[in-house]
């Protein structure tokens, strides 16, 4: 499914003239904002499912903490350390807090990554500790962000069966819980309930809990 067929179905749920999601003339929302919902939601749904796995190798260096990670990363899934010198080890997500408790020299030392920080570094960054004591590389699988919806007819990352089902309603909840005259918020927060549950739906159909 495209972006214009989504914009479409709801416009249609909002009694807005269907034209492909290109103007909303009761003033009450606009093509731009409209999109920003549908590009947030369709971000934020990827991240939560997890559906959607991507994969990069990142080259490690001898004392280096800090990495670049891809322009496309949402959140990481996992992080193996693959050193040169034949040393692989699946490390954990920590934070800065609990590794200066866990790991008090980890800033001065080195030695083999155990752990590695995505939340609390730099946008697009992450940190591992202890700095690699050898050359090696880091194997990330991570969540990739989705196409970019930018009204022109941008083919949807997410399978028709998550779309209509879940991400319009996503949409849908943020557009009535905007302020103003079209802000009706019992039906938007039954639009959320409809979004969370998709997100439910998925995390048990990716478990095989059927």
């Amino acid at each position: 499914m495209t972006d214009q067929e989504l914009l479409e179905a709801i416009q249609y749920s909002l009694m807005e003239p269907p034209d492909l999601g290109a103007t909303y003339p009761s003033g009450l929302w606009t093509a731009a904002e409209m999109l920003d919902y549908a590009n947030e939601r369709q971000n934020r749904f990827l991240k939560a499912s997890q559906l959607q796995v991507g994969s990069a190798n990142i080259t490690a260096v001898i004392g280096v903490h800090r990495y670049a990670l891809p322009d496309d990363w949402l959140t990481t899934v996992a992080l193996t350390w693959q050193g040169a010198d034949g040393t692989v080890n699946t490390m954990d997500r920590s934070d800065s807090f609990e590794t200066d408790h866990g790991l008090p020299d980890w800033g001065i030392t080195r030695g083999t990554p155990q752990v590695y920080m995505d939340e609390d570094s730099p946008l697009l960054t992450i940190q591992v500790a202890p700095a690699p004591i050898a050359n090696g590389v880091f194997s990330l699988l991570y969540i990739p962000q989705g196409a970019h919806l930018d009204g022109t007819g941008e083919q949807i990352t997410l399978d028709p069966e998550y779309t209509l089902p879940v991400l319009k309603y996503g949409i849908l909840a943020d557009a009535l819980n905007k302020d103003g005259r079209g802000k009706t918020p019992a039906k938007a927060a039954y639009c959320e309930l409809r979004y969370q549950l998709g997100i439910e739906m998925s995390q048990i159909l990716l478990r095989g809990w059927v």
